[in-house]
């Protein structure tokens, strides 16, 4: 069913208002207001109106900002065509501020579409095209359509214009979608395929920038726990792994990639620190454990959580490992004072260094003066904390510049 438009009514209503500046009771309320919008920025309605464009580089920065929405939008827009296909229309995506992004035409119409500027990159706010649907749709924020003399510019009193805005979820402008055709096939249900369209679109979006946010927290999440000094090991009910950080990968001997859906019995060699069966067990506690692996035997301290379905079932659980040798290493850094090298840190093959370690750890046993020498820089310090840290570790080192002393 056509919409009952009158628009000999509508023209001289126009007309009027053009000649006199009258508004009569014709014409809709949003009308009336976009064309005193209009008259008041000096537009001239009776020009041939040719919407600018904007730059090839402004385009392609719009068409960047906005490929979501294109990627999104495009597969409504290629079905609403499909819909009025042969009948004169044209379906356009337009970007906040009015600027087609995408458009979408009968090969018939596009001769004229191009006499009318309607192109990608070309402006089409109130500001820059009159009165039209798309500009009315990012000024109100509600579905509209504009039909025949509605227009502003008489070039446009030949078309009717189905537009409405794609909203985010807090209600932000992200574009509008606009269907033009002539006048004679201005239809309700046009209007109402658009609105449906951009319902989709814009519930498609927000599912999309929920994945988005989910994606942002899982990176911190990983970012977070990889950044951890203990070890973290998540396995499902069946033990296989489905996550580990870079220092569980390396307290197992192993790496995250060649563990993720391995079974954590493959990397403990048969012995497992998540021990459940599918029931509910008693609470973990943290335990000192001998690990297993397929290389070495390592001393870790374990802490275990089990994690839980809403309805109390298991769905796996997450245990954090110390690896108790390191921790030692650390503690017996930690009480040496004012030093950080031991014999260990001096690393050559070279027979003159293996010479001089092996001296050096003869001359660290006993409690005679040891005088070191060598050209700067050849590691004469290194040497005097390796021999200080072998048996006084726990005593202080005080480093000397002779140099600096004043005869």
């Amino acid at each position: 069913m056509k919409i009952s438009a009158d628009f000999e009514m509508i023209k001289k209503t126009w007309e009027d208002f053009v000649v006199s500046g009258n508004v009569g009771h014709h014409v809709r309320k949003p009308i009336i207001d976009s064309w005193l919008r209009c008259q008041q920025a000096g537009l001239d309605p009776r020009a041939l109106n040719r919407t600018p464009t904007v730059s090839e580089e402004n385009f392609r920065k719009r068409l960047e900002q906005n490929q979501l929405l294109l990627d999104v939008s495009i597969p409504f827009m290629v079905e609403l065509q499909e819909f009025v296909n042969t009948s004169g229309f044209s379906t356009t995506l337009t970007d906040p501020n009015g600027v087609i992004l995408e458009l979408i035409c009968d090969q018939a119409i596009l001769k004229e579409a191009f006499t009318k500027n309607l192109v990608r990159g070309s402006i089409w706010n109130e500001h820059m095209a009159g009165t039209n649907a798309t500009g009315l749709a990012i000024d109100l924020l509600q579905p509209i359509q504009v039909i025949g003399a509605e227009h502003y510019y008489e070039c446009y009193h030949e078309l009717t214009c189905s537009a409405a805005p794609i909203l985010d979820a807090n209600g932000k402008l992200l574009g509008v979608m606009d269907m033009a055709g002539p006048k004679e096939m201005a239809y309700p249900h046009t209007l109402g395929m658009v609105v449906a369209a951009t319902k989709a679109i814009s519930r498609q979006l927000c599912i999309a920038e929920s994945h988005r946010q989910v994606d942002l927290t899982n990176h911190y999440l990983r970012t977070l726990i990889d950044s951890l000094t203990d070890g973290v090991v998540a396995v499902d009910l069946k033990g296989k792994i489905i996550g580990i950080n870079s220092q569980g990968a390396k307290i197992l001997k192993t790496t995250t990639f060649e563990s993720y859906g391995k079974n954590i019995l493959e990397i403990m060699d048969g012995e497992t620190i998540l021990d459940h069966n599918g029931d509910v067990p008693p609470s973990f506690e943290e335990k000192d454990k001998h690990i297993i692996t397929k290389s070495k035997k390592i001393n870790c301290l374990i802490n275990s959580k089990l994690i839980l379905h809403d309805n109390g079932t298991v769905a796996g659980a997450v245990a954090t490992l110390k690896d108790l040798d390191k921790t030692i290493q650390v503690s017996e850094k930690a009480k040496r004072k004012g030093t950080r090298f031991t014999f260990d840190d001096i690393i050559g093959e070279s027979s003159e260094l293996l010479r001089s370690v092996h001296l050096s750890q003869i001359a660290a046993k006993g409690s005679a003066t040891v005088l070191l020498e060598g050209e700067s820089g050849t590691g004469k310090e290194m040497f005097a904390q390796a021999i200080h840290n072998a048996h006084q570790s726990d005593q202080p080192f005080i480093a000397i510049n002779c140099a600096g002393i004043p005869e």
